[in-house]
This record gives C-alpha cells, structure tokens and sequence, in this order.
C-alpha cells in the first residue's frame, strides 16, 4: 500500500511521468544529483514532489529538506503539497517559530519533509542546526546562481547559500528554468561532482504543453529632454571610462576579463597578474581605481534613471543646475506609466508592474495611488520590505486587485497567472533573469517603458530578442 501520492483526479502530464521514470532509473545507475532544467510552466514544482512522493514510497527517502530563495516560495510549496497529495505535508521552517520546534513537528507528525529559505539553511547549517544525517534528499528550488538585487548595490548570489551541499552523500534534486546559462549550469554540475550528477534539460518543442500566449508590444517612449541630456553625459563618461581600462589593459599586457571587469577587482585575481604579468603594484591599484570609476559612473546612471526622486533631492546631484530644473518637473516616465495603466484598468484587466529596485517600486505605488486615484485595497506593493505575507498579499491581488507592484525578492519562481498585462519598469538587462521576470504572468501583453535615446535602445535590444524568442 503507497504511504503518499497524487489524490483523485489528480495526475502528471505524460512528459512529466517521463522525467520521474528517468531519475528512478539514473539512481539505480548510481547518479546521486539531479539538475532540471525546464521551461516555464512545465511544471518543475510537481515533477520534483512527485519524485519524492515515489522515494517515499520505495522507502528510499524519510525525512527531505526543501530549499527555495524566497519565503513566498516556501508557502507555495506546502501549499502545492496539500493541494495534490495525500500522505505529504512539508513543515514550514520559520525564525519565528525555531529550528527545534520545527524538528520536533517533524519528527513527531506525519510530516515528510521541511520546508526553508536558502538563507535560512545557510544559517541553521553554520550553527549546525541543521546536518546530512537528518535528510535522505534535499530539492532546491529555483537553483540556479541569479543575482537579484534588492536594491541598487546589495545583491547576492543563491550559490553562496548553498555552501557545503555538495558534501551531502543524500539525494539531490535541483530545478531551473531551462534558460539557465549552459556554462553556468556546466559549473555548478562541476561543484557538485559530473561522474554522479546527472543533466536532465527539455525544451518547449519537446513537451506536450500548451505554448504560453505573450504579446511583446513594442517599446514605448517617453520624451523627457532634461533626463536625456543628463544620461548622455554619463554615458559619454562611461565610455571614457571603458576606453581608459582597455588602454591599460593594453599596455600591462593583460588578456581576458574585458567582458567581466569587476573580476579584477578580487583579491586573488590581483595577486595572479602580478605573478603572470610581473605587474607592479602602483600600475594595479591605477588599473583598480579605472575600474571603480567605471563601476560608479555606471550605477550612478541607473540610479539616476530608477531611483525615488526624493532620494535624488538629498544628493549632491540635486545641485546640479539640470538636474535641479529635472526634479521641479513631473516625472514623465511615470506619468507614461500612469497613463498606460489607466487604459487596462478601463478595460478591467489586471495589471502587475515589475522593479527592479524596492525604492522605485514604492515611488510607483505612491504616484498611482494618487493619479488613478483607486482604493488601497485594489493596489497592492510586494517587496522585502512587506510586512504582511507575501503568498496572502499575492492572493488578495488575484481575488479583488487591479494592479501588483513587485521588485525581485519577489519574483522569482513565484507566479501570477491573473495578470493580463505586465510593465516592465526597470529591466533586467541579464537575459536569464529577464526569462524569469517576463514568464511569471503565464502569458498576456508585455510592455516596457524606456526614455528615449540610450535608455530606449537598450531596451528595444531586449524587446527584439523576447520578440524572436516568441516569434520562435
């Protein structure tokens, strides 16, 4: 008798009964680390808890951890478990509950695993709380190494949580998008061992799904001569700057790193070109000093082009004579914004808008507020920062909402199929996160805004490429 399983009227599409068998059969072969690679809407969540639902039965796996980046992550697993299985339930790991109280549920209830953050299991694994011994199989959710940024500076890789992992002698299930970087996934395969790790990647053409039905509309223009003349200035110093480094680069001899500049600022790369290249340390710390130039000019535009124009007005910038007349202006990026949105509020669609920067999503929340004029409750802010649960303000949003604000602590792997449309504000200009950005509305109209000129030809680069990419 199966101790767990799918419940009545519930099943897997044929492809993913597929992938389950291919993982059973990899194991019995020896393979111990599975990475899935599929694309959006394949269904990567129940392919993985079907497979532990199988290692429960054969009675290959007791107790599984499961590892996702974003709290709201793991609501929607537990949720998903309740949902379409019996016998399974996932204990949700919380700081405000406790490591031992949560090892105590599980050890005590008819709990098959437990839920957490990648930040969570790197600290409960620090302190030791959490150990191998514990688990037969941990799955990783979302695993793949993407560097959301919180804000304009602060970022972090989920790699660096997961440290240690690949000494677990325990099975291992990994999903990610099937966009994943091939060198990247070649890599983190590398770090978890290649004679006992295992591919499995598919692609839309090779599943029997239902392609998901975007409208990439084309970029729309906003017409703000003040802004333009100060991004035109920090684009031409930017190429200055770039110009100076390859100069130097040059003359010290040095190959490589021109795609990945920042490399060069790593202590142990320092060390290494002045070994290789007998380089002194004066010429390395100029050469240094370059590259910090370029990295600050090059933050200072996006900034300059997505930050709250209150924190503008606190700068040293507010002193400059056309920025000072920029900020009396209105902000017509946002009036662009404001009046689009109207549009599909009239026509009673929902409307989610993507940032990627928490400073910029509330700026967005507070000037639709005021010029669409629309009850609170109906216009809803998810962010690190949000108070409430993220997984109950994203429900609220789908049952009476009309427009999502978002930045990227919560986007990833989260969905909101009742979206009609999605503003992208500030673009992810990494293609592999654009993917995950853009593909969280599960089809629907999707709209950037860029001023014009430099801002809105990088754009329109990533518009034409999401435009073949349907197209395809």
């Amino acid at each position: 008798m199966q101790k767990c399983g799918l419940k009545k009227g519930k099943r897997l599409r044929p492809y993913q009964s597929v992938i389950r068998d291919e993982i059973f059969e990899d194991l019995e072969e020896g393979f111990q680390n599975f990475f899935i690679s599929l694309p959006q809407g394949a269904g990567k969540t129940v392919i993985a808890l079907a497979t532990l639902s199988e290692l429960i039965n054969e009675d290959i796996v007791e107790n599984a951890l499961v590892v996702l980046p974003r709290k709201v992550l793991v609501d929607q697993w537990v949720e998903e478990v309740q949902k379409m299985f019996y016998g399974m339930t996932l204990v949700k790991y919380t700081p405000e509950r406790g490591i031992t109280q949560t090892l105590r549920k599980l050890r005590y209830s008819d709990a098959v695993g437990m839920a957490m953050t990648a930040h969570s299991f790197k600290r409960r694994t620090e302190k030791k709380e959490i150990r191998e011994d514990m688990f037969e199989a941990v799955l990783v959710d979302e695993s793949a190494d993407i560097i959301p940024a919180k804000d304009f500076f602060e970022k972090y890789r989920l790699s660096s949580y997961m440290e240690g992992l690949e000494k677990w002698d325990v099975i291992k299930l990994f999903t990610q998008p099937h966009e994943i970087d091939k060198e990247k996934l070649k890599q983190m395969i590398k770090k978890f061992g290649g004679e006992k790790t295992k591919e499995i990647r598919r692609i839309e053409s090779e599943l029997s799904i239902k392609e998901l039905d975007y409208e990439i509309k084309d970029t729309i223009p906003v017409d703000d001569p003040d802004a333009q003349h100060f991004i035109d200035v920090l684009d031409d110093r930017r190429r200055r700057a770039r110009r100076n480094i390859h100069k130097a680069l040059d003359d010290l001899g040095i190959e490589g790193y021109r795609e990945n500049l920042e490399t060069l600022l790593n202590p142990r790369t320092s060390k290494r070109l002045e070994k290789t290249y007998d380089i002194s340390k004066n010429e390395l710390e100029d050469l240094k000093n370059f590259i910090r130039t370029y990295i600050l000019i090059r933050h200072l535009n996006r900034w300059f082009l997505y930050s709250n124009r209150t924190e503008i007005e606190r700068t040293i910038l507010s002193g400059q004579e056309d920025v000072e007349h920029w900020l009396k202006t209105i902000d017509k990026k946002l009036q662009t914004l404001a009046t689009e949105v109207r549009k599909h509020l009239e026509n009673n669609e929902q409307v989610y808008i993507y940032s990627d920067y928490v400073s910029t999503a509330k700026q967005i929340k507070n000037f639709l507020k005021e010029k669409l004029d629309i009850p609170s409750d109906s216009l809803f802010l998810i962010t690190g920062e949000t108070e409430e649960d993220q997984f109950v303000e994203l429900e609220k949003f789908q049952k009476k909402g009309d427009i999502l604000i978002a930045s990227p602590v919560f986007e990833m792997g989260t969905d909101i199929p009742s979206a009609d449309v999605m503003f992208v504000f500030t673009p992810p200009f990494n293609r592999e996160k654009l993917h995950q950005v853009v593909k969280r509305i599960r089809g629907g109209q999707l709209k950037f805004i860029a001023y014009q000129g430099s801002e809105k030809s990088s754009v329109d680069n990533l518009v034409g490429y999401l435009q073949e990419e349907v197209g395809e």
